[in-house]
């Protein structure tokens, strides 16, 4: 799955994200958090799998950073 995000918070081994879709927050957990800022926009692909915390947790299979 794909998932279109702005970035809210870089925290250690995971990003905060806005969910372009559907405005809710969502805690990815990846490895490639330096290169990243808040209000930088991501594509996320990720398993179909998430937690029922709040907010929302996902892996990331892969994390790229959209250009402006």
């Amino acid at each position: 799955m794909t998932l279109y995000a702005t970035v809210l918070a870089v925290l250690d081994g995971a990003l905060l994200v806005c969910d372009s879709c559907t405005h809710r927050q969502v805690l990815v957990h990846t490895q490639g958090t330096r290169c990243f800022r808040p209000g930088d926009r991501a594509r996320i692909r990720y398993s179909s799998s998430s937690t029922m915390r709040i907010p929302p947790q996902i892996t990331a299979i892969e994390v790229c950073r959209i250009c402006r």
